[in-house]
């Protein structure tokens, strides 16, 4: 569907000319445009920042755990030591904090989620199978929006 010449010769691709006509639909209603982005993202097939952000936090706690960075595995997180029933092998233990303000760190956010991860889905055995298990992963329980 093209609208007229003006708007095709402005936009060649597909999320060009859905991203021009949500500007001219929603450019001063606020709840509109939460809602139209949060539908856009879905009919893009575009995870929201914070899932993505999310993954990459796991991504990089493989590599922290695995030695594949220079940062000290120790310095952020402790493995559980007592053997668990239910889950992988390298569940992480979440210590408490008394601050809020500690709940928004990287090594606090993240121990719930990967203690979470499914065993049956999650393939700890190289890193290119990590990143494509966490692909199969909804992950978006795990976030707000």
């Amino acid at each position: 569907m093209v609208l007229s010449r003006c708007v095709y010769v402005k936009c060649c691709g597909v999320k060009e000319v859905v991203r021009f006509l949500l500007k001219l639909v929603y450019s001063s209603c606020v709840e509109l445009r939460e809602v139209l982005k949060f539908f856009r993202l879905e009919v893009l097939g575009i995870d929201s920042l914070e899932t993505r952000r999310l993954r990459y936090d796991l991504v990089f706690v493989y590599k922290m755990l695995f030695g594949l960075v220079d940062l000290k595995f120790s310095d952020y997180f402790t493995l559980r030591t007592n053997s668990t029933t239910r889950g992988h092998d390298y569940k992480l233990f979440l210590a408490y904090s008394r601050l809020n303000v500690h709940k928004h760190f990287f090594s606090e956010r993240v121990v719930s989620v990967w203690n979470n991860l499914e065993t049956n889905v999650i393939n700890f055995s190289n890193i290119k199978c990590f990143k494509k298990s966490l692909l199969c992963c909804t992950l978006s329980r795990y976030t707000h929006f």
